[in-house]
């Protein structure tokens, strides 16, 4: 799974409403439901949670990476947040997010390619210069053009 085929404009928050984890996760959730790519926002926010209780998805430097793998997921995605007031979510480095990726997996793809495709996320989001550009994006095609172009590195 490439990220950049996980990405839709309408999953897209440039301004998250939520300064907490929960009420910012919620609203990505909602962003999958209202796009039907979940059935159920519930079950959605459960996966999410069961994951959340293992160890804190808040990696650092202002990025949080939640994710739920759940048979109510219809397609894979990813719905991205960005709050400039920041979210208090627990991180390993205390420090409030500022930007979230919310991946939905089914369970049918609980698989190599699913993990490759997190850590591939996670490794783009550990470089400063991909942090800035996705905090000043404006667009969905600025949010792509990241993702693409830190592909080709």
């Amino acid at each position: 799974m490439e990220i950049a085929q996980l990405l839709d404009p309408k999953l897209i928050r440039f301004q998250m409403e939520s300064q907490e984890k929960w009420g910012a996760i919620n609203e990505l959730i909602d962003l999958l439901a209202a796009e039907k790519r979940v059935e159920s926002s519930e079950k959605m926010l459960e996966a999410v949670r069961q994951r959340e209780a293992e160890v804190s998805t808040g990696v650092g430097f202002g990025i949080a990476i939640p994710h739920g793998i759940s048979d109510t997921v219809i397609q894979p995605s990813i719905a991205f947040g960005r709050s400039l007031k920041g979210i208090e979510y627990d991180s390993i480095d205390q420090k409030p997010v500022t930007l979230i990726f919310l991946l939905a997996i089914p369970k049918t793809q609980h698989n190599q390619d699913y993990l490759r495709t997190l850590a591939g996320l996670a490794r783009m989001l550990v470089h400063k210069p991909v942090i800035e550009k996705l905090f000043t994006a404006s667009t969905f095609e600025d949010v792509l053009e990241v993702f693409q172009s830190e592909k080709q590195r």
